[in-house]
C-alpha cells in the first residue's frame, strides 16, 4: 500500500503573465491531462470566491483569478491527480510560477482488506492521533449505531489547524466491488503549514508523518510538515543577522563606551515590534527561544539526525536543489546562478531561495561581511556539501541540466 496526491491547489501571483494560454499550454504538457477548457461554470466561481476562471478538464481542474488581487489559482481536482503519472515534471512547471506555494494538498491511501471505521476510533481513543498529548477533535457522519449499509466518515483534526484526516468507507460510497475498502486522507493547509513540493513527488512519507497512528503504513521514511510559526523564527533570526552585519560594530563600541549595556539598549531600541509578527508569534518566540541564527554561520543543530537534515534538503524546489548543483564545483555569484539556469535577470522568487538556503546553512556568502557587495559569490557550506543527495538525484529534481 502507498499513499498518493488526491488533491492540489497552488497559489501563484497573475502580474508577469501576459496571458492563460501558455500557462495552460504548459500545465496540459507537464501534466498529461485531456484537455477541455471552457469557462468555469459560476457556482463553481462562488464557492472559491473568483470572478474569473477556466475549468480546465472534464474532472473540474480550475484555472482561478480573484478580483481586485494579483493571485491566482490552480486547483487540480481528485480525479485528474490519480491520472497524472509523472509528478517530478509537474513539479518543474510549478516551480517556474511566480511567487508559487501549495495552498492545498491531500495525500490519501486505500485500504482494501484488514481495517474499519472502527479500528480508527479505537486507535483515536488510545491517543493514536494526539500530538504532544494534545488529542485534536474527531466527529462522526452516517449512521455509526445501527449500520443500514451506507458510506460513514469520520473526521480527525480541523482544516483551520492545517491538517486534518478523513476516514472514509470509500468502497461503499463508489460501491466498489471491495466494499469494505476504508480511504484515509490527511489534508494539509498551506495558510498554516510549509508544504514542500517534495510531497507531491514523494507524497507516502509525508502522509505517515502527518499522525502517530499513520506511522504503522511506513517503511521507513516519515516527513512532517512544519507550521508557519517556524517562519516567523527564521525571520526573526534573519533580522538578528542583518543588525548584526549592519551594525553589530556600532554596538560593540557603545558597549564599551556607555555605562551598562542597559543603557546601550535603551538608546538603540523602541517600542513595538517588526513588521509581520503577531501577539501569538511573539509568544512562540518567547516560548522557542531561537537564540542568534545557527543555521546562517553553517552549523549543523545538534538536535537533527542525519535522516531528518537529508529530508529538509530533499523538500526544497527543484531550482532550489539546481542552485546547490551548480554551487557543487565552484562558487557563484546570483548573475551567474541566474544565467546558468536559463533566465535572464534574478528575481523576488530567486533572492528568496538564496536567503532560505543561506538560512538553512546549506550556502554560504564568499565575503561574509559584506552581504551587499557587487562582488558577493555563494558556495557550498561543509554541511550543505555533506548532506548533498548524489548527482544523479539532483538531476532528476531540478529543473536546468547540471554542467
Amino acid at each position: 500500500m502507498s499513499a498518493f496526491v488526491h488533491w492540489v491547489s497552488v497559489g501563484f501571483t497573475k502580474d508577469v503573465i501576459a496571458d492563460d494560454q501558455s500557462l495552460i499550454e504548459s500545465f496540459f504538457s507537464a501534466s498529461g491531462l485531456v484537455k477541455k477548457v471552457e469557462n468555469a461554470p459560476p457556482k463553481t466561481l462562488n464557492d472559491y470566491y473568483a470572478s474569473s476562471g477556466k475549468r480546465l478538464t472534464s474532472n473540474g481542474t480550475l484555472l482561478l483569478h480573484f478580483p481586485g488581487r494579483s493571485q491566482s489559482q490552480l486547483v487540480i481536482s481528485g480525479a485528474d491527480c490519480e491520472i497524472i503519472s509523472n509528478w517530478i515534471k509537474v513539479c518543474e512547471f510549478l516551480s517556474k510560477l511566480p511567487r508559487v506555494r501549495i495552498s492545498r494538498l491531500d495525500i490519501a491511501m486505500d485500504i482494501e482488506n484488514g481495517m474499519s471505521l472502527s479500528d480508527v476510533n479505537i486507535a483515536y481513543l488510545a491517543g493514536q492521533f494526539s500530538i504532544k498529548g494534545k488529542a485534536p477533535s474527531i466527529s462522526y457522519h452516517g449512521n455509526f449505531v445501527n449500520d443500514d449499509g451506507g458510506a460513514r466518515t469520520i473526521n480527525i483534526g480541523k482544516r483551520e489547524n492545517g491538517k486534518s484526516l478523513r476516514a472514509y468507507e470509500i468502497g461503499r460510497k463508489l460501491n466498489l466491488p471491495a466494499k469494505q475498502t476504508i480511504r484515509l486522507e490527511v489534508e494539509f493547509r498551506g495558510s498554516v503549514r510549509n508544504i514542500p513540493f517534495h510531497a507531491l513527488t514523494s507524497p507516502h512519507p509525508y502522509f505517515c508523518g502527518a499522525y502517530p497512528y499513520l506511522g504503522i503504513f511506513s517503511n521507513g521514511a516519515i516527513n512532517t510538515t512544519d507550521t508557519r510559526k517556524s517562519e516567523r523564527c527564521a525571520q526573526y533570526q534573519k533580522l538578528i543577522q542583518h543588525l548584526k552585519q549592519s551594525y553589530g560594530q556600532l554596538i560593540h563600541l557603545m558597549c564599551e563606551v556607555e555605562i551598562s549595556d542597559h543603557e546601550v539598549l535603551e538608546q538603540i531600541s523602541r517600542p513595538g515590534y517588526p513588521k509581520g509578527f503577531s501577539e501569538s508569534h511573539i509568544e512562540s518566540l518567547k516560548a522557542s527561544k531561537p537564540g542568534k541564527p545557527r543555521q546562517i554561520e553553517g552549523v549543523e543543530s545538534g538536535v537533527e539526525s542525519g535522516v531528518e537534515s537529508r529530508a529538509k534538503l530533499m523538500s526544497l524546489s527543484p531550482i532550489g536543489v539546481g542552485i546547490l548543483g551548480l554551487l557543487r564545483k565552484k562558487a557563484l555569484g546570483k548573475s551567474e546562478l541566474v544565467g546558468k539556469l536559463g533566465k535572464t535577470r534574478p528575481n523576488r522568487y530567486f533572492h528568496e531561495l538564496v536567503r532560505n538556503l543561506l538560512l538553512q546553512g546549506l550556502i554560504e556568502y564568499t565575503i561574509p561581511n559584506k552581504p551587499n557587495s557587487r562582488f558577493q559569490q555563494y558556495r557550498l557550506t561543509q554541511y550543505g556539501l555533506q548532506n548533498l543527495p548524489p548527482k544523479d538525484t539532483l538531476i532528476s529534481q531540478q529543473v536546468p541540466e547540471l554542467e
